[in-house]
């Protein structure tokens, strides 16, 4: 199973407070703020919660991915999730403060060309494994044409040094680390997929193969209709013909007898 980081950015956290074998009681503990990583995969997340009595800022709590459940676009946290995060930590020799976020990260390619920023990441729920980095040209881009959507291989890692500068919270107080992502070069050559012109290409293309399987249909129907059209036209024309043969001999009758009557008359033989 996977999971993609831009949707659940934002969305409800919940505290596991009591579980049994036949169902899970939980609470709010506040929201999604952001999706940390380290290295080269994603370590855990970083839950905002509301301040107090709406004036005391409280710091966002660390809960390592072994310790979140991904369910309906929201996430549910153990409830020993700050043992489980200590323990990680510490086994994995991590600190917060080495830990990125990269979504809205720049995206450089090695010979500096940027491509853009981090859209999402999609990572494994299990281990946090990068499985693919989907980066965004901008806004207006995204719309249109789509973004890139780069394979784990084609990522490098972070190059510290000028670069945007995406968070860490280290104890009571926030550490703005500064870098940028950097990936291959043959990242910038993967097209860009997804946009409203891709779409549209594809419904040009459908509604194209529609109306040709129409016409076709259409012209199927046509031909029997043609020839039943036809065969009603021969039967039309051969009584049409049938009758004005009738006609002009009846004509002709008449013409004749009219002819014979004359002659009587002129002869003196019509009384």
């Amino acid at each position: 199973m996977s999971f993609k980081t831009s949707e659940y950015l934002g969305k409800l956290a919940y505290l596991t407070t009591d579980e049994s074998d036949e169902e899970v009681t939980v609470k709010k503990v506040g929201r999604v703020h952001f999706f940390v990583f380290y290295q080269r995969k994603c370590v855990g997340v970083l839950v905002k919660r509301p301040d107090l009595a709406m004036m005391i800022h409280r710091k966002d709590i660390f809960a390592p991915l072994n310790a979140i459940y991904f369910q309906d676009k929201a996430i549910i946290l153990d409830s020993d999730y700050e043992d489980k995060a200590n323990a990680y930590l510490k086994e994995n020799k991590i600190k917060l403060s080495q830990t990125f976020v990269w979504d809205g990260m720049t995206v450089n390619c090695e010979n500096d060309k940027s491509l853009g920023t981090v859209d999402c990441v999609v990572c494994s729920e299990k281990s946090g494994k990068l499985i693919e980095l989907h980066v965004s040209d901008g806004v207006t881009s995204d719309k249109l044409l789509g973004v890139r959507v780069l394979p784990s291989d084609l990522v490098l890692g972070m190059r510290m040094g000028t670069g945007t500068a995406r968070l860490m919270t280290v104890d009571d107080k926030e550490d703005e680390g500064c870098g940028v992502l950097c990936v291959k070069n043959e990242a910038s050559t993967i097209p860009l997929t997804g946009g409203a012109a891709e779409k549209l290409a594809v419904s040009s293309a459908k509604a194209k193969d529609k109306a040709i399987e129409t016409a076709i249909d259409v012209k199927k129907k046509a031909v029997p209709a043609t020839k039943k059209a036809k065969a009603a036209a021969s039967t039309v024309i051969d009584a049409g013909v049938k009758k004005a043969g009738r006609d002009s001999a009846t004509i002709k009758k008449g013409v004749v007898g009219f002819k014979d009557e004359f002659m009587k008359s002129f002869n003196g033989e019509d009384k």
